[in-house]
């Protein structure tokens, strides 16, 4: 009887024996799937890896031969239409740039076999598939040997335009057979590459099929574990998509709200299925938000590049529009002063003209950068076109304006710019009135710049 008890004892199994059982097998089963997929991955790496060496390369090289060929040829018939015309200066002109042209392709076309023949050759050496990159190689050089001999037939071509005289009709015919031998053997070096690409879309099937079977696995592994241990791991599996939840919900939050995503790690304890997932989950929120973030900065930038003049780093005619209805605005709201002040450079079309464009360029940098170490805080100066600036003085009066504006007049008078020495300036001045509009306080101001001009430059000018 104590035998028979002892014997029920051994095959009694405990509810956590039985976890541990079965968690041992699902274990094992995970341990075979994950070698499986290893050695799928590295296979796949490999094929990857064969492509991005040599496939990918060989059809690039392919293309760029077929083009600097087809531009080669161009450039030929081009020549044997000119030597059909009467020599003429235009002619003679045209004639040396279809040379040089002919002559940098056959540099780069060169350039391309140098490229493609040692890479062909070495994967035919090195490659599981070196039976797929005969072809192309086989092709590749005996292009070359094509290529080189008619190189050498065009050249004796050139020769003849050069002494002013039509090729044979004998020539010309040979030249087309050349051309028909090398259009043949690209037409198998573009077979050859296809064959290639074909094998690209049997790789990219083949992995598909495998990682689909891998998926299928999968599935059916993170079936068997939800059955066997959902009743036990129920309350821990709540707890964490609680915590995934409240991290996806605080994600969207910010996104509605267009606030920074949060990049902290969702904290969720074991490393199993659900820790996986929180931990890719917060790799790809702490990924997005880097790419947020990055957005931000490029729009930033992107605004910046549209509102900043590249010449002289001043504000543009863009940001000068959004700028002046916003302190046009404020200043109605506030019933402050505001006034506008304009100016350009005196003469500057004669400086253009008597030292050059990069001279004038060099004027417009330096004379920026002098006025806006002339300005108040609370200034701004916008560079509206050409040899045009206009500073926007909030909180400013027409009379504070012109105070302002002489100062600006006379240290630029002062200053010494390098090769034009001395530089002038004209400026005009308009206080914004309660009838006033954006384009009419523009307007004035524009107006009494000019006024400055034509009563003799280099002074202030009030509307």
């Amino acid at each position: 009887m104590t035998h028979k008890k002892n014997k029920k004892r051994k095959i009694k199994w405990t509810i956590t024996q039985k976890i541990v059982g079965l968690t041992s097998i699902l274990i094992f089963f995970i341990v075979v799937l994950l070698i499986f997929s290893i050695f799928s991955l590295s296979k796949i790496q490999d094929d990857l890896r064969e492509l991005d060496k040599f496939d990918v390369p060989l059809v690039r090289i392919a293309n760029f031969i077929e083009i600097h060929m087809l531009e080669q040829e161009i450039s030929i018939d081009e020549l044997l239409e000119l030597s059909h015309y009467k020599k003429s200066e235009k002619n003679e002109a045209k004639k040396e740039f279809l040379k040089a042209k002919f002559f940098k392709n056959s540099k780069k076309l060169e350039g391309q076999f140098e490229k493609g023949i040692p890479l062909s050759k070495e994967a035919t050496s090195f490659t599981d598939h070196s039976e797929r990159f005969e072809p192309v190689h086989s092709s590749i050089v005996t292009l070359k040997k094509d290529s080189i001999q008619l190189h050498d037939f065009l050249l004796k071509i050139l020769k003849v335009i050069d002494q002013n005289k039509k090729p044979s009709e004998d020539t010309v015919l040979k030249l087309l057979s050349l051309q028909v031998r090398f259009d043949t053997q690209a037409m198998k070096l573009i077979k050859a590459i296809e064959e290639l690409t074909e094998r690209e879309l049997e790789l990219a099937e083949k992995h598909e099929k495998l990682f689909f079977y891998v998926e299928i696995i999968i599935g059916f592994s993170a079936i068997v574990l939800g059955i066997f241990f959902s009743f036990i791991i129920i309350l821990s599996i709540k707890n964490k998509l609680f915590k995934i939840s409240s991290k996806i919900r605080e994600v969207n939050d910010a996104l509605v709200k267009n606030k920074i995503i949060p990049s902290k790690t969702i904290d969720v304890e074991d490393d199993d299925e659900i820790g996986e997932v929180a931990s890719q989950l917060s790799s790809m929120i702490n990924s997005f938000s880097k790419d947020i973030k990055k957005r931000d900065a490029l729009l930033k930038h992107m605004k910046k590049v549209a509102t900043t003049d590249t010449l002289t780093g001043l504000s543009n005619r863009h940001s000068y529009n959004e700028f002046i209805e916003y302190e046009y605005n404020r200043a109605n709201r506030s019933d402050k002063d505001l006034s506008l002040i304009m100016f350009d450079i005196d003469n500057f079309k004669k400086i253009n003209d008597t030292y050059g464009h990069d001279i004038g360029d060099l004027v417009l940098i330096e004379l920026a950068k002098t006025v806006r170490g002339l300005i108040r805080q609370i200034d701004s100066v916008f560079r509206i076109g050409g040899e045009e600036f206009v500073i926007i003085t909030p909180y400013t009066s027409g009379q504070q304006a012109s105070k302002l504006a002489e100062i600006i007049r006379e240290k630029i008078e002062e200053h010494r710019f390098d090769t034009v020495n001395s530089v002038t300036i004209s400026l005009g001045i308009h206080q914004c009135g309660s009838k006033d509009t954006i384009e009419s306080i523009y307007k004035k101001a524009d107006k009494a710049m000019y006024r400055s001009k034509k009563s003799g430059k280099n002074r202030v000018s009030v509307y």
